[in-house]
């Protein structure tokens, strides 16, 4: 058992705030969403940020060689965030923090990882609590633009004892949603990811003693339409997904997904069944450059429900 979230709020107006503790490091919107905000049942296939590597199942390094606890768990980190909005409407938010980051491995000399988030609403302005987001609002939230740009550094933050490298990534993601006058709802979500790590050959051969952390370029886009009429006691809404991860130093790697969404209360109860291709799910997170994987098909029935 971990503690999830301990987060001290200071929250002073909408321009400035304080959040310490362990709380969600600024980042993509995928990781600000957290797993039952998205559009789709499955959580974004593009790398994690460094906040994630501590999950079970991430796919890097081992637990005996500390990566458990290394650089966070769930896009947490324990630290702190700044965070407001600007203009009248809140159009303009921003969130910047200071974290642990990555502990050990090339990290030696205690440095912290700088995050920071800046987003855009050009049309209504998503409302959301702090500086969390969602990757749809089923309609109710008017028709939706906004563009955020996301970076983290850390140095040390890659690499081993012996080869230590710095952390820098930083993505580019945007969330558009129409209302049709037929009340129908179409969105569309993209993001493209850069990080940076010039690991060498020698920590690449570490293996487990290595946080061997994507570096490379990815991208991924989805678009979703939310039928308006009631079929039952929900609506359907079917969407179609792509991913590609390009790594520098390990083979690229994709996945195509096309499904139906049965939404019956928003993101707090909804069915969904899709169908998945590529090779995302047997190279996994692991970007070393003996990974493998081959192409492989799932179909897969998912139940979401939030009380």
């Amino acid at each position: 058992m971990i503690i999830l979230d301990a987060i001290g709020k200071f929250e002073f107006n909408q321009y400035f705030n304080i959040w310490a503790g362990r709380l969600l490091a600024p980042s993509d919107r995928a990781e600000l969403d957290g797993p039952y905000f998205q559009n789709t049942f499955d959580f974004n296939k593009t790398p994690f940020y460094p906040q994630d590597f501590g999950n079970p199942g991430a796919g890097l390094g081992s637990p005996t060689a500390g990566v458990g606890a290394a650089a966070g768990r769930f896009g947490r980190d324990d630290g702190i965030n700044i965070w407001g909005a600007f203009f009248e409407d809140k159009r303009l938010t921003y969130v910047v923090g200071v974290f642990d980051g990555l502990d050990g491995f090339g990290n030696t000399g205690d440095s912290p990882l700088w995050a920071g988030r800046f987003s855009f609403n050009f049309l209504n302005v998503e409302k959301n609590p702090g500086y969390y987001t969602s990757s749809t609002y089923y309609g109710n939230g008017g028709d939706i633009l906004t563009l955020a740009f996301a970076i983290q550094h850390q140095s040390g933050g890659a690499g081993t004892i012996a080869n230590p490298s710095d952390f820098t990534g930083f993505s580019v993601d945007g969330l558009y949603e129409r209302i049709f006058s037929n009340k129908g709802v179409l969105t569309l979500e993209g993001e493209y990811k850069v990080f940076e790590t010039d690991l060498n050959a020698a920590a690449l051969a570490a293996g487990a003693a290595c946080f061997c952390i994507f570096d490379g370029d990815a991208w991924t886009a989805t678009g979703l339409y939310l039928f308006p009429q009631k079929v039952g006691i929900g609506q359907i809404q079917p969407y179609a997904r792509f991913t590609e991860n390009i790594p520098d130093n390990s083979p690229s790697r994709d996945e195509f997904e096309v499904g139906l969404n049965y939404i019956i209360d928003g993101h707090n109860a909804k069915v969904s069944l899709f169908y998945q291709y590529g090779d995302i799910a047997t190279k996994g997170r692991s970007y070393l450059p003996t990974t493998t994987g081959a192409d492989v098909s799932a179909i897969k029935l998912a139940l979401q429900l939030q009380l």
